[in-house]
């Protein structure tokens, strides 16, 4: 799923292309993001201010897979254009499916 998007993604912090590695995402000037177990990844250049626990991204994790996320994704799936800003006629853009 983060390989579909790396290439629209820049370095938040110096704006060049950036690429996956080695299980992080790194730019050409050095900077590294890692990429988390759930396949996401962090590119905040400051700290966010608070951290998840163990136990909230399990409830997370929960909260997904039980589906309750599944209307609101299946509606935005629908409604999205592809490209950007503009349809292409037979195709559709698409929306992350969670494990």
């Amino acid at each position: 799923m983060l390989a579909d998007v790396i290439d629209h993604l820049v370095c938040p912090a110096c704006g060049t292309a950036i690429h996956l590695a080695d299980g992080s995402v790194r730019c050409a000037r050095g900077h590294s993001f890692d990429v988390a177990r759930q396949g996401y990844v962090n590119m905040l250049t400051r700290p966010a201010g608070t951290a998840d626990t163990p136990a909230m991204v399990a409830a997370r994790a929960r909260f997904l897979e039980a589906g309750h996320y599944a209307p609101l994704a299946g509606l935005k799936e629908k409604r999205t254009p592809v490209g950007p800003g503009r349809p292409e006629a037979g195709r559709r853009a698409t929306t992350p499916r969670w494990p």
